[in-house]
Order: C-alpha cells, then structure tokens, then sequence
C-alpha cells in the first residue's frame, strides 16, 4: 500500500501523507528488508524518487524533521551512502538541519540581536507558511499530478515553482529563528553606541542635527529613523562615542556623521508582546456582539 501511494501521490490522500509516512516507510523496510521484496521496491523508490522526501515532509515542522533525520541516522535500511544522499535532499529543504547533521552548534557570534516584535513577526510568518501556504501547495501539486502527463501539465509546473519558493522562504526562517536572540534592549549601556541605542548625531555634510535609533537586525524602519545594527550606517555608529565620527559611502557618495550623545531605548518585552497579541485577537469577537 506504501509503495502504491509513494508512486501514485494523488490529491486523495494528500491529508495523509505525511511525515509520518516517510516513518512507516523507513520502518517496513527495516522490519522485513530481508523477507519481502516489496520493501526492496520501496527503498528503490525512496531513493529514485527525487521529489518524494519534499512531498512527504516538505509542510513538516523543524522539530518534526529532526526528529526524521535522527531516525534517518539510526537507520540500518540504507547503506552510508544512501543516507548521505537521503539527508542531502532533506537539507537542501532545510538548511538549518544542517547544524545537526554535522554534530555543530551554531554559534553565538553568528547570532541576530532582535527586538521581540520582530522576532513575533518571523515566527507568526513561518507559521503561516507551514500551516497554511506550504499545505495548500501541496494539496495542488497533487491536484495538478492526478491530470497526468507532467510533461505538458502546466498546473504542475507552476505548483512546483511556487513550492521552490516556499519551501526556500521557509529554509531562510529556519536558519533566522535559530539565529535569532530577542531583547528589550533594556540592558544597552551609553558610554558607547550599541544595539539598543537612541543617538543624537551631526550631520557634518548638511551641519544639521539628526537623530537615528539602533535596533535589532530585524527592525528597520527608515521612515522613522530606526536603522537595523547590520546596515551599513548601523555598522558605522556601533562602537563609536561621544565626540568621534562615523564615516561610510552609501552609492558611492561619502557620509559622515559625529556622535553627540547616546540615550538607551527600550522596546516591549515578551509579555507585553503576547498581551498586544490577545488583545488584537480579541477585538473582532468584540466587533461582532
């Protein structure tokens, strides 16, 4: 039955398969790989078929999946070499398996400062993706396969366009969420720029007085003055005090600024962040009475 649906992936059991198909798979073949044939035949499909691994956990959580690639690891249903091309194709989707695949952590110097607003943003933006966009693909590409001819199949064709570009989208915020360290910014210190920073600053090619706030990698609102640490002006003010100058080019064209004073400027914690959520959830149901 497995080998059947794994060749024949239509939109009738796409509600079922799953990640935990890929798991029955790997068991049948363990539990009777010397008994049944047709357990060769799975294995064989398992390998050959280059899209099967992202049609099966391509929607799958990040805790999901690794706990796959730890069952991929242990497994003795497939030789070395083709686990290493089995965990390669998972990787390619999630790159942020990586990590455990090779036995590294990533490290803290690799680390994103961001604010807890941002950090919300992000995961309510993979969230959607892995509950929403990423099933609701899925369900079409195996609407688009049960027309047959892949050749000529359109429909096919631009399901799996979209599906590169999810599934990519959801393997950037993976490695970002790994990445990512939230703060209020509330223990920023002032004897010099940091994260977390207001800075009052000159202008020494305007002579004008301008003020720029340094937030996380994530917070960048330029409209409102808020720079991200990691642009290129946020490059050149961290690590700078009063009375010293920053200097960088932005298309060619020089800028230069001097330091005049640093403030610290705290944003939501956590809490107030969740509190924010449950009101703005709220208010419809309030709408509605």
């Amino acid at each position: 039955l497995m080998l059947w649906m794994g060749k024949n992936r239509s939109d009738s059991f796409a509600d079922i398969l799953g990640p935990e198909v890929f798991r029955a798979m790997m068991a049948a073949i363990e539990n009777d790989r010397f008994e049944d044939r047709k357990t060769s035949k799975l294995g064989d499909l398992i390998l050959s078929d280059q899209e099967l691994i992202t049609d099966l956990i391509g929607s799958a959580d990040i805790e999901l999946v690794e706990d796959l690639v730890r069952a991929l690891q242990a497994t003795n249903c497939f030789d070395d070499m083709d686990k290493r091309s089995l965990l390669g194709r998972i990787v390619k989707e999630f790159p942020s398996i990586q990590n455990l695949i090779s036995g590294d952590q990533a490290k803290e110097d690799n680390a994103l400062i961001v604010s807890w607003q941002s950090l919300e943003r992000r995961k309510q933006e993979y969230e959607e993706l892995v509950k929403e966009k990423i099933p609701a693909n899925s369900r079409e590409i195996a609407i688009a396969r049960s027309y047959g001819d892949l050749r000529e199949n359109h429909e096919f064709k631009a399901a799996k366009e979209a599906q590169k570009l999810l599934l990519s989208r959801k393997g950037e915020l993976e490695i970002d969420l790994t990445r990512a360290r939230a703060t209020d910014f509330s223990d920023a210190t002032i004897d010099a720029v940091t994260v977390g920073n207001k800075v009052g600053v000159t202008n020494l090619i305007t002579n004008k007085p301008e003020t720029f706030i340094l937030l996380g990698a994530w917070d960048g609102d330029p409209d409102n003055q808020i720079l991200s640490y990691l642009t290129p002006l946020g490059q050149a003010f961290l690590g700078k005090k009063p009375g010293e100058e920053a200097e960088f080019e932005v298309d060619q064209e020089a800028k230069r600024y001097r330091i005049e004073s640093i403030e610290r400027y705290t944003v939501a914690g956590p809490s107030v962040v969740a509190d924010e959520e449950d009101e703005t959830e709220a208010q419809p149901a309030e709408a509605n009475e």
